[in-house]
């Protein structure tokens, strides 16, 4: 029996290596911000692609004819035979640092060397145009009716004005990042 802390990083890495074996999807994207959320999960990731990696290298036989056969159709290479989990897991897993005009060095340093510790391809992008335009959008909204004043609705907000306003922002950079 497992403890704990197995349980939970074993439990979710199975369904994630089940989920792509089933769902003929050639890997992850995980945009990986240096924060503790989006960084567990890329550890999933990393710990998934050590468990194959060592059920190829340590399992039966025919477990790991079975594993090499499933690492070949997840990553559409017929002769591929991974020499490292991490070179794996460079083939299934990408990371991308979706930067705002907020986003501070240790947070992208962070994202940077995780992905360069699980061997995940990593890339960055600025997010600032697209939440820009998301905001524009909501300063032209135009209520029909008369349940709601336009004059009362403050569709103008800017950063450090206040909690509030900070807060509505920052949901619109985490939605950004989540349809990117």
């Amino acid at each position: 029996i497992e403890g704990p802390m197995e349980e939970i990083a074993y439990g979710p890495s199975a369904w994630l290596w089940d989920y792509l074996r089933r769902s003929g999807q050639r890997g992850y994207f995980l945009p990986l911000s240096g924060g503790a959320d989006s960084s567990s999960t890329a550890a999933l990731v990393g710990i998934m692609c050590q468990r194959v990696f060592k059920e190829l290298t340590e399992g039966t036989e025919r477990s790991k004819a079975a594993t090499l056969a499933d690492i070949r159709k997840v990553t559409k290479r017929p002769f591929y035979t991974p020499p490292s989990w991490q070179d794996f897991c460079g083939k299934i897993f990408v990371t991308c640092y979706m930067a705002s005009e907020h986003s501070g060095s240790e947070t992208r340093s962070r994202a940077e060397n995780l992905a360069k510790q699980l061997g995940a391809n990593h890339t960055s992008i600025a997010i600032r145009p697209i939440t820009d335009a998301i905001v524009k959008v909501f300063q032209q909204c135009h209520f029909e009716g008369t349940k709601i004043e336009k004059s009362k609705v403050k569709s103008d907000c800017v950063w450090n004005a206040s909690g509030t306003e900070d807060i509505a922002l920052q949901n619109i950079q985490a939605r950004s990042r989540m349809v990117m």
